[in-house]
């Protein structure tokens, strides 16, 4: 399965604040852990997120 991440997010970091999530259309943003991180840079509608390659870890992060 391919998943290209919406327009309207932007993944950004901070210094002690390295994985976060910004809506623009809102200006809120989420905080997630680094496994989220991982999983969300993957929603570039290239990368087969099926493949037995990507981690479980990251494939359950299903909070988004």
């Amino acid at each position: 399965m391919y998943y290209k991440l919406n327009k309207g997010l932007l993944l950004r970091g901070w210094k002690k604040l390295p994985y976060a999530l910004v809506d623009k259309n809102n200006h809120r943003t989420h905080f997630v852990n680094a496994d989220e991180m991982t999983a969300l840079q993957m929603c570039n509608g290239k990368i087969n997120l099926s493949l037995p390659m990507i981690p479980d870890s990251v494939r359950k992060c299903s909070r988004f």
